[in-house]
């Protein structure tokens, strides 16, 4: 940091930066405004936003937001600015010089998957036709199609390419759809497969896991949502890849996908850092049946969000049809207008409240059995229950 010209560093960002005072003062370049909010101290580095973002934090975390890319990054990013040689192991320079060309390699992969899936009738119709996906969506999710890899080192490392009983084999081939998994910061770190063929292949492929991706740490989405998510302080959960891109292409922009309602440490954690309010999308009662233990899927998805963000609030979309037979996001919006499913979200209700109903639900109340026993099953609900965000 002692390296770093503040004022020269903060100039080359805020262009409108001016004195006044013994501070600097500069239009905040994180969100609209007229009137400049945007503080800088450009002796000790420091800067801070008094409008509607209120960050802060030094020239390292400035850079980070400015260019969304994550901390090591930006310190390299910055010595390198300053011709200052950063001291690092060769292991470590081995790690970080091998995650790079993965993320050169995964863009190259997926620029060729877009050009051959707009040359593709049969995929292209597939994915604006039979799944409505529009191109807009197709260029902000860089969607693609498979086709073969050559086997080097470097598709190795990156899991493009597998080996069994001895021979190398393409993952993501030509029968599948592309949907590149990108990490918070916008790097390509891996992808999905989904298959638009009649063949007789497991309907969705995941690659193995590498030194830039695991699939447990990934939100699919997030690079593209985060911001909103920050804007309109909340984040809708949804089960799949599509059901999310639809979700956006409908303007619900706030919309991650989590590989079916499953919820790691770190996706918990990584969510926290842009809202603490999570709207859940119910899409059949499978998430309702219970374990062994007697949780169900919701239930632990619900622990998970609470055991880290103790003071998150947890909505439940309920998009089960009358029937109660199942509707994901992508046929509820394929049928239904977006007022509506905006209708839903609003009067969404809390997660103990939606388990209420659902006990409740088509109770007899004339049957003294059948209540004593619906009454008892709320007991571990109400005692379970620590404030009324809850």
């Amino acid at each position: 940091k002692s390296k770093i010209n503040y004022e020269e560093f903060f100039k080359k960002y805020l262009p409108d930066l001016q004195q006044k005072g013994s501070k600097y003062w500069a239009c905040c370049c994180f969100h609209s405004e007229q009137k400049p909010s945007l503080c800088v101290d450009v002796n000790l580095g420091l800067w801070r936003c008094f409008g509607a973002c209120n960050e802060g934090g030094d020239a390292i975390k400035f850079y980070e937001k400015y260019f969304s890319v994550s901390f090591s990054e930006a310190v390299q990013a910055i010595a390198e600015m300053y011709d200052f040689e950063l001291e690092m192991s060769d292991e470590e320079r081995e790690f970080r010089d091998d995650c790079n060309k993965i993320y050169e390699l995964n863009k190259i992969v997926a620029d060729k998957a877009m050009d051959i899936l707009e040359g593709d009738e049969e995929a292209w119709n597939y994915v604006t036709k039979i799944r409505g996906i529009s191109p807009k969506m197709i260029e902000i999710f860089k969607i693609g199609r498979g086709g073969n890899v050559p086997v080097t080192e470097g598709t190795i490392k990156a899991g493009l390419v597998g080996q069994k009983n001895g021979k190398y084999f393409t993952y993501l081939r030509n029968n599948r759809i592309l949907f590149p998994r990108f990490n918070e910061y916008g790097k390509i770190i891996s992808f999905t497969g989904r298959l638009f063929t009649d063949e007789d292949w497991a309907k969705y492929l995941h690659l193995p896991d590498t030194q830039v991706y695991s699939k447990s740490d990934n939100l699919y989405g997030l690079y593209q949502a985060k911001k909103y998510i920050k804007h309109f302080k909340s984040a809708i959960l949804v089960e799949g890849q599509i059901d999310c891109i639809k979700c956006h292409q409908k303007g619900f922009v706030n919309t991650v996908a989590l590989d079916g309602l499953r919820i790691s440490d770190a996706q918990v954690n990584q969510l926290k850092k842009y809202t603490s309010t999570f709207y859940i999308c119910v899409e059949d009662s499978a998430i309702l049946t219970p374990n062994a233990e007697n949780d169900t899927a919701l239930d632990l998805l619900y622990k998970n969000i609470k055991h880290f963000i103790p003071y998150a609030k947890v909505y439940v979309i309920d998009l089960r049809k009358q029937d109660g037979s199942k509707c994901d996001p992508d046929m509820y919006l394929s049928e239904l207008t977006k007022e509506e499913f905006k209708d839903l979200i609003q009067h969404a209700h809390i997660y103990n409240e939606f388990l209420i109903n659902e006990k409740i639900k088509n109770i007899n109340p004339k049957n003294i059995e059948v209540k004593n026993a619906c009454i008892k099953s709320l007991i571990p609900i109400l005692v379970g229950i620590q404030s009324y965000m809850d």
